[in-house]
């Protein structure tokens, strides 16, 4: 048991230095693309092109305006501030950029929660930027 709570340790270390922002959908306007509140110039992880799969990919309700709830460049490198910010919240798009620049995330209409097994709903789904405009979804 204690050596799954180190790992449990190093991988929420390495969770917090790869993560860059997690969005919260806000059901109150309906746009053609999101609109990322909190992010005048846009998301700095994904293009346009790679938002449009992406909400495209989410239920019908969710794909209006996000709210940034987390940030790395605004919020700082922490795990445990990441969790403070977005466990518990539904639905939730996270992004994660990792050090060799590749991008990836999930998304989920349950609330986040840390644990060792999947969670969500039949709606959530896995996805990566392909790196060429494209995003790769992966669903359950």
């Amino acid at each position: 048991q204690a050596l799954q709570l180190v790992r449990a340790a190093a991988a929420a270390a390495a969770l917090a230095q790869l993560a860059e922002a997690a969005w919260l959908s806000d059901h109150r306007q309906l746009q053609p693309l999101p609109e990322l509140a909190e992010l005048p110039g846009g998301s700095l992880l994904l293009s346009a092109a790679e938002l449009r799969p992406l909400a495209a990919a989410l239920p019908p309700e969710h794909r209006r305006r996000w709210r940034c709830l987390f940030s790395s460049a605004r919020d700082g490198s922490s795990f445990t501030r990441l969790c403070a910010m977005t466990l518990a919240r539904a639905p939730c798009l996270l992004v994660i950029r990792d050090g060799a620049g590749a991008r990836f995330g999930g998304y989920s209409s349950a609330p986040l929660q840390l644990g060792p097994r999947w969670f969500g709903g039949s709606n959530s789904f896995l996805f990566r930027a392909d790196g060429a405009g494209g995003v790769l979804l992966h669903r359950a």
